[in-house]
């Protein structure tokens, strides 16, 4: 009797244990490989992103372009490393009236040899 109450108790721990491992487990995001995960805004990598973005830019617009804040930032490997940022930016005019405040989505990959290069930049909402 006592050797079937103590079989009895040990398998309702173990269904219990179970249970409350398989329940943690379900409530976890999954894990996409190759995909987008969070990335600190004051990372530094992701701040020399922004920022050669914002440098890049400027140069292709021919116009002078400062980063006022990192809203949001995302990481991928990818044959190096994407970086997809929503950023806020000021875009300077011909005069202080023309200075135009814009929030952009720019894709930024830093390729094996540590080198950036701008893919896109496009005026975009941050919002998640």
């Amino acid at each position: 009797m006592k050797k079937s109450l103590s079989v009895i108790i040990a398998a309702v721990a173990l269904s219990v244990a179970f249970g409350s491992v398989m329940s943690a487990a379900q409530e976890r995001k999954p894990i996409i490989l190759g995909g987008y995960s969070k990335v600190a805004t004051d990372n530094p990598e992701v701040q020399a992103a922004a920022e050669f973005a914002v440098n890049e830019q400027g140069e292709r617009q021919s116009a002078a372009i400062t980063l006022s804040s990192i809203e949001r930032a995302e990481r991928q490997s990818a044959a190096g490393t994407n970086f997809k940022l929503c950023l806020k930016v000021e875009i300077e005019g011909e005069t202080e009236d023309d200075t135009i405040s814009q929030t952009v989505s720019a894709v930024v990959h830093r390729n094996l040899q540590q080198e950036f290069s701008l893919k896109s930049w496009e005026e975009a909402d941050c919002a998640e």
